[in-house]
């Protein structure tokens, strides 16, 4: 099917639905209002009650129906007009191409002016043109090259005829040069109406009713079929580069945008995170290595984001700001009452942390021990140090026993302070390490010092062996403990 726009037509089709908006608003407030009159007046009873139940219905679909309008109107308004009058000048450009002078072409005003696209002609103009820059313009350029030289060689002739050709040559340049800023201009037209139509299509398969294109939208959208809003699922387009966003999520991000409101919007977009912005607020970290989530006190709190989402890895994570859960010792409940001094200053004992509350990030097991990001942990997050002693190199040594070179360490750099070990030891240490052969965990300063020490071991088939965090023997005590 090929394309053609009457942007006169398309004008007066959007002035239409501005006037039907307008008459909807108008007649749901005196639906609203007539409703009112007559419950004021004293009406009670079941059939009273079952009205008005029959009403709050109705109001939903005459809500959604306002929106559906609301919606395509923008869509025609802000999205296939502004981009018809684009290629509308694009096309009036065309004859500039050939011309090779700007002005060329009459152009019309903004609200008139028909665009169309042929689709099977499009590869036969590129050919067209193709030959005429290549082909032709090459054989007949070698033409002209050879009727120089051969003028060159004929000196009794008293006319002069080089300049001619020497200008022949020149305007066969141009038109060439004209030709492809044409082939250009045109192919880009052509992508920028296969662009509208994808883009408009895109918008309107989202509008419930509409049955084309809806499965695929529905599939992967955060609109429902009542047309409202996930705003989880908006803020995973949030944080995507805006360059590597499609069509469809485009248009996801700006029907939310209209049925949420500016404000609304706006606010949403305003708990969308990077990961390092998002971390400078929720983890606590010493010396580069996280030991856990930071705490906030209660005057600290008033200009803090009360929400965060972030993307990490692939994943999505949403933390809210809430009050921890008062301390205890020996399973009991200490008291967190406000403190008041002698001047009368009041001194709340309360803490606020970060808790996740979302994450689309399946449980992971680190081979040793499953780390939540629920919570922190005092000691080095291992989920993290695995995955990097995963794509690191290993090294082998000799064993002597065996007279084989057997794989031996393995390391990264974590840091510009830190560098993360796993080396194979021998032998057992007495009632800490009585099964014997393992391997250490070990994080080291640049100078070589050891910061964290933990023996890990392995299965017959070289699988690391679970075990519990808080029981295992760590010969170095962690300083982040």
């Amino acid at each position: 099917m090929d394309f053609k726009l009457d942007i006169g037509e398309l004008t007066n089709t959007i002035r239409e639905y501005e006037n039907f908006i307008r008459i909807l608003a108008e007649q749901k407030e005196n639906i609203n209002k007539t409703v009112k009159e007559l419950t004021d007046l004293g009406w009670s009873g079941a059939a009273k009650d079952q009205f008005e139940q029959n009403h709050a219905k109705k109001q939903e679909f005459y809500t959604k129906l306002q929106e559906d309008f609301k919606y395509v109107e923008n869509a025609m308004e802000r999205e296939e007009k502004p981009e018809s009058v684009k290629l509308k000048k694009r096309c009036e450009g065309f004859e500039d191409c050939i011309k090779r002078s700007a002005g060329g072409a009459a152009l019309t005003h903004d609200d008139i002016g028909i665009i169309s696209l042929e689709y099977s002609g499009k590869a036969q103009i590129n050919n067209n043109v193709d030959k005429c820059i290549n082909d032709y313009y090459k054989k007949m350029d070698s033409k002209f090259v050879e009727i120089q030289n051969l003028l060159n060689s004929l000196t009794f002739t008293s006319f002069p005829i080089g300049e001619d050709v020497e200008k022949a040559r020149k305007s066969l340049k141009n038109q060439t040069t004209s030709l492809t800023d044409f082939n250009d201009s045109f192919n880009e037209y052509c992508s920028g109406v296969k662009t509208l139509e994808s883009n408009i299509c895109s918008v309107l398969g989202k509008i419930s009713g509409i049955t084309e294109g809806m499965s695929k939208f529905r599939g992967m959208s955060s609109i429902s079929e009542g047309g409202q809003v996930d705003k989880n699922k908006v803020m995973q387009l949030m944080l995507k580069n805006p360059a590597d966003l499609t069509i469809e999520e485009k248009g996801i991000l700006k029907y939310a945008k209209i049925i949420l409101g500016e404000d609304e919007y706006k606010k949403l977009k305003e708990t969308v995170f990077t990961y390092k912005e998002a971390e400078k607020y929720i983890k606590c970290d010493i010396l580069g290595l996280n030991v856990g989530l930071k705490i906030y006190s209660s005057n600290e709190i008033s200009n803090l984001p009360k929400q965060i989402t972030y993307e990490k890895d692939g994943y999505i994570y949403t933390y809210v700001l809430t009050e921890n859960s008062p301390l205890t010792f020996n399973g009991l409940e200490l008291p967190n009452d406000d403190i008041i001094t002698k001047d009368g200053q009041v001194i709340s004992t309360k803490t606020y942390g970060y808790k996740l509350v979302y994450t689309n990030e399946p449980k992971i097991s680190a081979g040793i021990v499953f780390v939540s990001p629920t919570e922190g942990v005092s000691n080095p997050n291992l989920q993290e140090i695995f995955y990097g002693l995963k794509n690191a190199k290993v090294t082998e040594k000799l064993n002597p026993e065996t007279g084989k070179m057997e794989p031996y360490m393995k390391q990264y750099q974590m840091n510009d302070d830190y560098k993360v070990l796993l080396r194979k030891d021998i032998g057992g240490f007495n009632d800490h390490d009585p099964i014997g052969d393992h391997w250490n965990l070990e994080i080291q300063t640049s100078g070589g010092r050891t910061v964290y020490d933990l023996h890990v071991y392995l299965d017959e088939s070289g699988n690391l062996k679970p075990f519990d965090i808080d029981n295992v023997y760590i010969p170095k005590k962690s300083p982040f403990k």
